[in-house]
């Protein structure tokens, strides 16, 4: 879904609606595509902050969480944040990368889970990037954050949009802002 960049039908709450829709049609084409898996959406909230209670079920308080961040600028401007936990993202990479274990017997070496994760929120951006043409977007490199659960209440202070999936037995959730440019 594609808004006219001419000025016309620039509400922000529509903006927001055809944001969230190109991420959650998106990341459904990713992990179907990437990773054979059908992703269920748990919570689909515009407006609403992500709190350390949203990140239940992403590993235990002791876990560390992966923060994957993008930002965007170009008609419209903001950022991206997936959110996964360790274990979750070790499958991803696991399963991307076809099997491949780690030589100190660890699912995947943390290059790899780095790697994978920053591919698979390059996807998603990339794919929302390309349903929001009429915005001219450009994107920012994605940058893997090692977070306590407990922190994300800081990391999602100016968040817009929040998406909560569940894929398989894995459970994340994609934050974003969006600020449209005159």
């Amino acid at each position: 879904m594609t808004l006219p960049s001419d000025g016309m039908n620039t509400d922000p709450m529509t903006i927001e609606m055809a944001v969230t829709d190109a991420i959650d049609q998106s990341v459904r084409n990713t992990f179907q595509t990437m990773l054979g898996t059908d992703v269920v959406n748990i919570s689909h909230t515009a407006n609403n902050r992500f709190a350390a209670s949203d990140s239940d079920g992403m590993g235990s308080d002791s876990d560390r969480i992966l923060s994957i961040e993008m930002s965007w600028t170009g008609g419209l401007t903001g950022f991206l944040t997936l959110i996964v936990d360790t274990h979750s993202a070790d499958r991803w990479a696991n399963a991307l990368l076809g099997g491949r274990e780690c030589e100190e017997g660890h699912l995947v070496c943390r290059e790899d889970r780095d790697d994978s994760v920053r591919e698979i929120t390059n996807l998603i951006v990339g794919g929302a990037k390309t349903r929001l043409e009429d915005f001219n977007l450009t994107m920012t490199l994605p940058i893997v954050r090692y977070v306590q659960p407990r922190s994300l209440d800081c990391t999602a202070a100016s968040t817009d949009i929040r998406l909560i999936y569940r894929a398989d037995s894995a459970k994340f959730a994609l934050l974003a802002s969006v600020n449209e440019r005159f």
